[in-house]
């Protein structure tokens, strides 16, 4: 019986289907759904701190960016999907601490 009824509603012209949610609210005698105020209420902060941490990604980015021939896709790919992982090699030590200064927002190990 589900079925039929599925596809008699499928076989309806658009209009028609439109009408069918808030007919079966209002015979289903289903609420409305209300709005809830947001005021007053300490929503913390949870942005900042998703804020800070997207600009720490796109920092470390950009300064990976500086010293490989990686792309931003590539890169992103590296950092998210391949971690742990070696960014360069066959660096000195100066250069090695040098890049590591450049992506504090990272973790990086010379080896």
């Amino acid at each position: 019986m589900i079925i039929e009824i599925a596809e008699r509603i499928a076989s309806l012209p658009p209009e028609e289907q439109s009408q069918i949610g808030p007919a079966l609210g209002c015979n289903l005698k289903h609420p409305k759904p209300q709005p809830i105020s947001t005021e007053n209420m300490d929503l913390g902060s949870q942005g900042g701190a998703r804020c800070q941490c997207c600009k720490a990604k796109l920092k470390v980015i950009k300064e990976v960016r500086t010293f490989t021939n990686l792309g931003t896709k590539e890169v992103k790919d590296v950092l998210v999907k391949k971690v742990p992982c070696v960014l360069k090699q066959g660096v000195t030590k100066d250069e090695g601490n040098d890049i590591m200064e450049k992506i504090k927002g990272g973790v990086a190990v010379m080896e």
